[in-house]
């Protein structure tokens, strides 16, 4: 018995910017146009305000999803 698999396929983009020399935005979303805006900043010990995770903090919770 064979079995027919369907596959998806999707395409995410993502821009980045510095708003200022810590504070950064992301733009990220699917081609169809649905998007997210993520904020990162740095932590007062590392010259940021700490108003937001760090780009660090993001990377490790995409890992753990």
């Amino acid at each position: 018995m064979t079995e027919e698999r369907r596959r998806r396929q999707f395409t995410y983009e993502a821009r980045a910017e510095f708003l200022t020399e810590t504070f950064k935005l992301a733009r990220a979303g699917r081609s169809d146009g649905v998007q997210h805006f993520i904020f990162a900043d740095e932590t007062p010990e590392a010259g940021g305000q700490g108003s937001a995770p760090t780009a660090l903090a993001y990377l490790t919770a995409a890992l753990g999803l």
